[in-house]
């Protein structure tokens, strides 16, 4: 590989680098106000994937509900997680 085209994979890779860093910054931004103090005080607990299929009214979960986010008081949190 020649050294031009090295240097053009390479920007190539920190321009896409550098996009994907914008863009979890932007959805740490969108999630930072809605967990920012409300939750200082609660443990944070993992959850098991729930049997079947999320979205599966008969046999399935609602993701909301699994992660206890169902609550009106929530819906802002879980609309930012979901962007």
């Amino acid at each position: 590989m020649h050294s031009r085209d090295l240097l053009t994979l390479l920007a190539a890779q920190l321009a896409e680098a550098t996009r994907l860093q914008k863009e979890a910054e932007a959805k740490i931004a969108r999630v930072a106000p809605h967990v920012a103090n409300e939750h200082d005080n609660e443990d944070i607990v993992m959850i098991s994937k729930p049997k079947g299929e999320a979205g599966d009214k008969k046999n399935g979960f609602n993701l909301r509900e699994a992660m206890k986010l169902d609550e009106v008081a929530h819906k802002d949190l879980y609309d930012a997680i979901q962007v």
